[in-house]
Parts: structure tokens; C-alpha cells; sequence
């Protein structure tokens, strides 16, 4: 699930242009239990490496982190990750806009740098 944290979401300019569209879903559930409100989602275009993604993503308060390139998000752009050389590499098509399959796609590779700044244990089964 890609999603936004809602205050950085409101830090973006209105000339952008990005609408706010009601969710299918009210609200999630964080592993702690905390209900945390989905107020919509939106499309929008993620900047990574001077290339822009473009992506729906929900917007969510209290999220713990300002964004979440969620699983949609890495498999759509067909993500991979090198964890020993600490890069990540996105599947590129510049005449896609990021939501439409393209017939004949022309790839490119995106390759950024990817830095831990937390270690998380998730429990099992959780």
C-alpha cells in the first residue's frame, strides 16, 4: 500500500493540482493496534532520481513515516533492490503515465540509493 502521511500531503502546493478523492476505506489498523483515519487517496507523481513516478496513493493521518512506496508501488514499476550495493531500481516507461499499461513499453532503469535509517523486527504472524 503506497500511501502519504496527511500533514505532508496539505505542505503541497494547490497549484499542483492534486485532488483528494474519498477512499474505499476509512481506516487502517497499525501493527501497535492505533486506528489510523484514510482520509482519500490521490494521484501522484513521485520524484526518485530525476524521473517521476506517477502513483495513487492513500493519504493517511498519523502515518508514521511522511511516505510509503508500498508493494503496489514496487511491483508496478517492477522494483528491484540491491541490498549489497544499497541501490533500488525501478522499471522506467517515460510514455506511460505511471497507471496504463503501454502495448510496446520503452524501459529504462532508474537506479537511486537506498540508506536504512531504522531497524524494525516484525513479530510473526502479526
Amino acid at each position: 500500500m503506497t500511501a502519504i502521511k496527511a500533514s505532508v500531503f496539505h505542505q503541497i502546493p494547490i497549484h499542483f493540482g492534486l485532488e483528494l478523492s474519498p477512499s474505499p476505506i476509512d481506516s487502517l489498523r497499525a501493527v501497535s493496534g492505533a486506528v489510523m483515519p484514510v482520509l482519500g487517496y490521490t494521484r501522484i507523481p513521485f520524484s526518485i532520481a530525476n524521473d517521476e513516478y506517477p502513483f495513487y496513493a492513500l493519504i493517511i493521518e498519523s502515518l508514521t513515516y511522511d511516505v510509503i512506496l508500498g508493494r503496489d508501488f514496487l511491483k508496478f514499476y517492477k522494483a528491484k533492490i540491491d541490498l549489497a550495493e544499497h541501490r533500488l531500481l525501478l522499471s522506467y516507461n517515460p510514455s506511460s503515465d505511471g497507471l496504463t499499461h503501454s502495448p510496446e513499453p520503452v524501459v529504462e532503469t532508474a537506479v537511486c540509493s537506498v540508506h536504512g535509517q531504522t531497524t524494525f523486527i516484525i513479530p510473526p504472524h502479526s
